[in-house]
């Protein structure tokens, strides 16, 4: 142990400035706007939001799925429009999709000011057993 309770060589041991890779490539608005920021937050708040409220959907909770929407909400944050765009691969799965994605509760929170719509969004479900 060195004077003043230091220990190993400078350098040794972890470091705070490495602690892991950035795994998801910003996709929001212009960088260095606080918009885009808000924008990408609120997206992600969107995307949880659809996909916790399908996961309770009585068809589509036992249904391996993969889609993508398009969604408009109004200042208040509830949907007000969406579409399926293209298909699951099921036709039944898509049916029971836009009914669910028509009965969605309101998000609860309002949109930034500005949010580009529509919102465009990867939705999934994976059933594991």
């Amino acid at each position: 142990k060195g004077e003043g309770g230091e220990e190993g060589e400078a350098g040794d041991g972890p470091s705070p400035f490495a602690s892991g890779e950035v795994t998801q490539e910003y996709s929001g608005g212009d960088i260095g706007s606080g918009n885009g920021l808000q924008f990408r937050f609120y997206t992600n708040l969107i995307q949880r939001h659809i996909q916790g409220s399908l996961q309770q959907d009585q068809i589509l909770k036992g249904v391996d799925f993969r889609a993508v929407v398009r969604v408009w909400l109004d200042a208040s944050g509830r949907l007000v429009r969406s579409e399926l765009v293209g298909s699951t691969g099921d036709a039944e799965t898509d049916r029971a999709l836009r009914t669910a994605m028509a009965e969605l509760p309101n998000m609860g929170e309002p949109p930034p000011q500005n949010l580009p719509q529509p919102v465009k969004l990867r939705i999934t479900n994976r059933v594991t057993g």
